[in-house]
């Protein structure tokens, strides 16, 4: 049943139709993520180079187990993004990864390093640069929190230090993940 939710939800993403509920789509990711830490089973960063396109999430939500129980971070209800709306995630062989927000002809992209820690399939990123078009026009084109120096020391950083997301999901079609904050993520493949 997973991962026909996730075959389904990838189908939507993509061409449009029937949607599935997405309280269904965060507990196929749940199960996926489950699976994957029982397995043991650990992916490389070549499976992640390409461009992708997120089109779910699910946030997080905290909740309590007792009534004097510390609360939890879990993911939330989930919801699919519009689809005027398009984020794009690009990694590249390089080590380096692009974030392109595009609504109508307006464009932010930013840009900076990445690093891959494999025991924990946890890709670490940065944005160093940033890039605002509208069409052809380019409105901003600048440094981020210290540019090239904030890139140098990003490497030396511990993956605690760094904004990360830790896959559990990587096909040829999709990658799915949980981001440092707890919430979940899932994206479609685009093609070049």
């Amino acid at each position: 049943m997973n991962a026909n939710v996730i075959a389904q939800a990838i189908t939507y993403i993509n061409e449009g139709g029937k949607k599935p509920k997405p309280a269904e789509v965060v507990s196929a990711l749940l199960t996926i993520e489950k699976k994957h830490k029982k397995e043991k089973q650990h992916y490389h960063y070549a499976q992640f180079v390409g461009t992708w396109r997120l089109g779910f999430v699910s946030g997080t939500k905290i909740v309590r187990t007792g009534p004097k129980s510390t609360p939890i971070k879990r993911p939330g209800a989930g919801r699919f993004l519009p689809g005027f709306t398009k984020i794009e995630i690009t990694y590249t062989e390089q080590n380096a990864v692009r974030n392109a927000v595009t609504v109508g002809p307006l464009q932010l992209q930013l840009t900076g390093p990445t690093l891959f820690w494999p025991n924990t399939d946890s890709l670490a990123f940065d944005f160093t640069s940033i890039k605002a078009e509208l069409g052809s026009l380019t409105l901003y084109k600048g440094d981020l929190r210290g540019g090239e120096k904030r890139s140098q020391a990003f490497a030396q950083e511990t993956l605690k230090d760094q904004a990360f997301f830790t896959f559990f999901l990587a096909e040829e079609g999709c990658i799915a993940a949980r981001g440092k904050g707890g919430g979940l993520a899932l994206w479609t493949a685009q093609l070049s």
